[in-house]
C-alpha cells in the first residue's frame, strides 16, 4: 500500500506535524528521513526492513558508498544520511562549545 493511500492521520509526516516526534516509532521517524519508498516497497516498509536488517546506529555509521550498496538506498538517500550525520556531529560540537563558553563566563 502506498503512503498516499493511507488515511492522513496514519501517515508519519502528518502525525509528526500534528503530535510531535514523541508519538512516532523509530521506523516512522526514519520513514520521514527516507522520504520515499521504492516501486516495490512503501517508505514505512522500507524503514522497518532497514532497521531490522542493519539497525539505526549501523545505518548512520555507514559511508556514502556502503549506504548505496543497500537495496533501496541510492545516491539521494545516502547523501541525506551523510548530511544528517554531519549535522548531528556539528550540533554536538556547537552544544559543547556553548556549554564551555557558559562555564567560562560564569
Amino acid at each position: 500500500m502506498k503512503i498516499k493511500d493511507l488515511p492522513e492521520q496514519n501517515r508519519p509526516r502528518e502525525r509528526f506535524l500534528k503530535h510531535g516526534p514523541e508519538v512516532l516509532s523509530d521506523s516512522e521517524l526514519f520513514a520521514i528521513i527516507l522520504r520515499t519508498g521504492s516501486p516495490s516497497e512503501n517508505v514505512i516498509d522500507m524503514s522497518n526492513r532497514l532497521i531490522s536488517e542493519y539497525g539505526l546506529d549501523k545505518l548512520f555509521e555507514c559511508s556514502l558508498k556502503e549506504l548505496q550498496k543497500i537495496r533501496g538506498i541510492g545516491p539521494s538517500k545516502a547523501s541525506n544520511f551523510s548530511v544528517q550525520k554531519k549535522l548531528k556531529l556539528m550540533g554536538g560540537e556547537i552544544l559543547r562549545h556553548r556549554c564551555h563558553e557558559t562555564r567560562k563566563n560564569s
